[in-house]
């Protein structure tokens, strides 16, 4: 099996990035400094699940009118999310947060405002028990200083590319292939 790096990680951002229209930070509730190994682990795969289900009423959510839409074609209504995870590191100071970095994309022009993402997004994930703190942008133009961004981890600590606990979150990477909403 080959072993991915953030080069590698960073070329598959940029190939997505013209489909790239919003940028999100959500803090967990998880203070790694704080917490054993395997506690963290735990509470790294439950906020995973919460991004995950976050992300789906996100995506729902952009087509009132019809919601199945989504799960039926998922190539063409889904949104872009590519997703980088950090501060997942027991050894971390103390005041850091695990956080998710969410490049989000395919989203449809009548929801294309960063508040109207912002509260979608900050009412599902503090329903599922995470941080407040979340914030949402617009990204203008290219993503490729925001893609070196979202892997910083990965371009600083080679060992946490791709695994179980690792910078990119693949479980929560979605591209869809026909994107109906790309501009």
């Amino acid at each position: 099996m080959r072993n991915y790096n953030a080069n590698d990680i960073q070329t598959f951002f940029d190939a997505h990035a013209h489909l790239a229209q919003f940028y999100i930070v959500a803090h967990t509730n998880i203070c790694p400094a704080r917490l054993s190994a395997k506690t963290l682990h735990t509470r790294v795969q439950t906020a995973k699940q919460d991004l995950r289900h976050t992300l789906n009423v996100l995506a729902t959510t952009l087509h009132p009118n019809q919601p199945n839409c989504v799960r039926r074609k998922p190539h063409l209504y889904r949104p872009l999310a590519l997703t980088t995870i950090e501060a997942v590191n027991t050894a971390q100071a103390a005041v850091l947060t695990t956080h998710f970095n969410i490049i989000l994309g395919n989203i449809p022009k009548h929801f294309r405002q960063a508040e109207t993402i912002d509260g979608i997004f900050r009412h599902t994930w503090t329903n599922c028990k995470q941080s407040e703190d979340v914030h949402t942008q617009s990204i203008i133009g290219s993503s490729k200083g925001l893609n070196f961004y979202v892997l910083k981890e990965a371009h600083y600590d080679k060992q946490k590319i791709v695994g179980d606990i690792s910078t990119w979150d693949i479980d929560n990477t979605f591209i869809p292939n026909a994107a109906v909403y790309a501009d």
